[in-house]
């Protein structure tokens, strides 16, 4: 006669091949490598993975920045990697599926990012700096051009060359005016002369 147990046994192998979904849950491995900024590996970093139902595994990268985590559960994670003197990477999300995983990550150089944001900003200081001076030199070259462009208009105005002609003709009177007016003042100092000279002739 069949026993309990066996007939037990047999119902629960049935329902595993007609469920298959309550099969134990699968599993795989994360093998990857940690780099800096400039795809230098990075040693003795210190990974961790956060799943969604908050188990945690924690693993170290060896001398060639390499690690693996094995047997872990398949699912969302998040992935927390920190080392002195970079900055911290967290929140960077990754999905485990079944079987062998690869998965690369990068630090950032704390001092790096604080020298290449210097540099940024000195650069947008000089762009800055180069706008200001080609707009004072566009302006000196547009008032130059404007007072250029006045003087010519003027000139080549009748009525400027009208007062420029006016100008000169009245100076050259000016000076004709002066020179006849020497020349009758020397005439009369000759006339006085000549008057003065005879009478004191007479005297003696």
């Amino acid at each position: 006669m069949i026993s309990a147990r066996f007939l037990a046994a047999a119902l629960m192998a049935l329902t595993i091949l007609a469920f298959p979904g309550i099969h134990a849950a699968e599993s795989g491995d994360c093998a990857g490598v940690v780099l800096d900024e400039n795809g230098v590996p990075v040693a003795s970093a210190r990974i961790q993975f956060e799943s969604t139902i908050s188990r945690t595994y924690r693993t170290e990268t060896d001398s060639s920045g390499r690690f693996i985590l094995r047997n872990l559960l398949t699912g969302d994670y998040k992935v927390e990697v920190r080392k002195a003197g970079f900055f911290l990477l967290t929140g960077q999300s990754f999905t485990l599926h079944a079987g062998p995983n690869e998965l690369t990550l990068t630090l950032h150089h704390e001092q790096e990012l604080h020298e290449q944001i210097l540099l940024g900003r000195h650069m947008r200081l000089n762009l800055v700096v180069s706008i200001l001076l080609l707009g004072l030199v566009a302006a000196a070259l547009t008032r130059n051009t404007a007072a250029q462009e006045t003087l010519n208009s003027r000139r080549a105005s009748p009525v400027g060359r009208d007062h420029a002609q006016a100008g000169e003709q009245s100076v050259g009177r000016q000076r004709k005016q002066a020179r006849r007016s020497g020349t009758k003042t020397a005439q009369g100092c000759a006339r006085h002369s000549c008057a003065v000279v005879p009478g004191a002739s007479s005297g003696i």
